[in-house]
């Protein structure tokens, strides 16, 4: 599953917007806050959404992506007649191209030129990105009351609780037939997170708010992927425990329910549960269904970490770790899956470290993913540190127009440094410096390029460029050269970019325009031999 182009009408800030994608795993948007990054995704998740659905298109796109060997081009406009608003045209990989009804490519046989699997994630508190996952999600809830044996939803937001169920699913993970480049997950949680063992795990159930005449009584007549998942899970649990509790439900009054409490002591019982189920797939489905039904209402996990004291459970981790626990278990467990990936500001809670390695670590637990894609978005310098200009896309917004355009860096972030990153057009920034430093180098620029100074400007000279003598700066009389051209360059600069934090796309090229101009004429006057 590869996106390729996007071409988008109208949506939100997106008009008349294209982007084209690399043959990578990993695409990063970069761009100012309000230049559309997080648009593009919800864009992307609402045309899947429709294209699953088989639901008319919400604004007019083009779309081309790869998926299964298979070329598909989809021409959509809802302001076209209706059985027109969804061009469809795919090239198999005999290169024969097929135009297919709308209706046949949403269902049936013909659903292969679908993903299998689109998943979102947001860091943040809003729901802007999980509203769009609403209908897949009411629609698997409404199978599962049914007893309805159902895959996993194509469409699957990432929630915190997902983090639990990864990491109950590593556990049981077989170190054989690896690919290449992938990681042993067990090295991977002893070696990032010193994880060594899971001690044992308590999964809290309490009766649901639905009700349902068949099924099993002992669960609430829970049926289905539901009722077999609790059925192995007693017959496996040390001395299940009933109890009733007293709760507040979320705007709600306080009320009892009764609470089953069901308990493995040890790794080996929760293999023995795995074995009901294919794989590791199936396993997390029936964990996120026992959830998603509302049945599921907590789940215990104990831990034991190297060089500590005891035990810990998996709420001791930090966000950071539960966060990315839970990406790169989407990712392992759909690797060998058609999968697309759209990740917004995923790294908010990792340390600099972490955030420099992120993408090294998704290499690492996936190994060569041809299959799959991840669009993420960010605003840390890190996280792009050691990638190629390719991987990258700058979303930018016309100071004149306001129209919000894609364009490529002009060099590669990796070799630039964390400070190279920051003041070139990846960021824009006019310096990585502090603001108060900032301002102390702007004044001595501008005193030391005047030809006079009164006698209170040459004390306040002075004074600056003893405080940045302090801090280890050259001065430009260290260099008569480099003093000439501070001279001619902060005599002709616009002095409105001195109070700028961030340049636009216009200043750096004026910047730039103005230092060659007056490199050229240091040169023309023979200021190097």
């Amino acid at each position: 599953m590869k996106l390729r182009t996007l071409e988008i009408g109208a949506f939100k800030n997106l008009r008349t917007f294209a982007i084209d994608f690399e043959d990578t795993l990993t695409t990063v948007l970069l761009g100012q806050n309000g230049t559309g990054k997080s648009n593009l995704l919800e864009a992307v998740i609402i045309i899947f959404r429709d294209l699953d659905l088989g639901q008319p298109p919400e604004f007019q796109y083009k779309l081309h992506y790869e998926c299964r060997g298979n070329e598909i081009h989809i021409d959509a406009d809802p302001a076209r007649a209706k059985r027109d608003q969804v061009l469809i045209t795919i090239r198999n990989p005999d290169t024969m191209v097929e135009a297919i009804p709308y209706t046949r490519f949403h269902s049936g046989s013909d659903r292969h030129y679908l993903p299998s699997y689109v998943f979102g994630y947001y860091s943040g508190p809003s729901n802007r990105m999980e509203k769009h996952f609403n209908k897949h999600q009411d629609r698997f809830y409404r199978d599962l009351l049914r007893g309805e044996e159902k895959s996993l939803r194509p469409l699957l937001y990432a929630r915190p609780v997902h983090s639990q169920f990864v990491l109950l699913s590593f556990f049981i993970e077989e170190e054989h037939n690896l690919a290449e480049g992938e990681q042993s997950i067990r090295d991977f949680l002893d070696e990032l997170l010193g994880i060594q063992e899971l001690s044992s795990v308590l999964f809290v159930m309490r009766k649901p708010p639905w009700t349902s005449k068949n099924g099993d009584p002992r669960f609430w007549n829970a049926r289905g992927v539901v009722g077999s998942f609790l059925t192995y899970l007693y017959d496996l649990a040390l001395a299940p425990m009933r109890l009733n509790v007293r709760v507040t439900p979320e705007f709600a009054s306080q009320t009892t329910l009764e609470h089953l409490y069901l308990y493995l002591q040890n790794v080996e019982d929760l293999k023995r549960l795995f074995e009901h189920y294919n794989d590791q797939q199936a396993f997390f489905k029936a964990l996120e269904s026992t959830y998603i039904s509302k049945v599921l209402s907590e789940v215990r996990i104990r831990l034991r970490r190297r060089n500590a004291d005891g035990s810990l459970t998996f709420r001791d981790l930090s966000e950071g770790e539960q966060q990315l626990l839970m990406v790169l278990g989407l990712l392992r467990f759909t690797k060998q899956d058609q999968a697309l990936f759209l990740l917004d500001e995923p790294d908010t809670h990792l340390n600099p470290a972490w955030s420099m390695r992120y993408l090294e670590f998704m290499r690492r637990i996936v190994g060569d993913q041809p299959s799959s894609q991840v669009i993420m978005t960010t605003h840390n310098p890190m996280v792009i540190a050691a990638l190629k200009r390719q991987d990258v896309r700058i979303m930018q917004r016309n100071t004149t127009s306001g129209h919000i355009y894609v364009d490529l860096p002009r060099e590669d972030p990796q070799g630039m440094g964390v400070a190279g990153i920051l003041t070139s057009d990846l960021f824009g920034l006019r310096s990585s410096l502090d603001l108060p430093t900032q301002k102390l180098l702007d004044e001595q620029r501008v005193l030391a390029a005047k030809d006079t100074l009164t006698q209170p400007e040459a004390r306040h000279l002075g004074e600056l460029t003893d405080r940045l003598d302090d801090l280890g700066f050259m001065t430009a009389e260290d260099d008569p050269i480099y003093a000439e051209f501070i001279k001619r360059f902060t005599a002709r600069e616009d002095k409105d970019v001195l109070k700028q934090v961030v340049l636009t796309y216009e200043q750096r090229k004026e910047r730039e325009r103005l230092t060659d101009e007056i490199i050229d004429e240091l040169i023309a006057e023979g200021y190097w031999r």
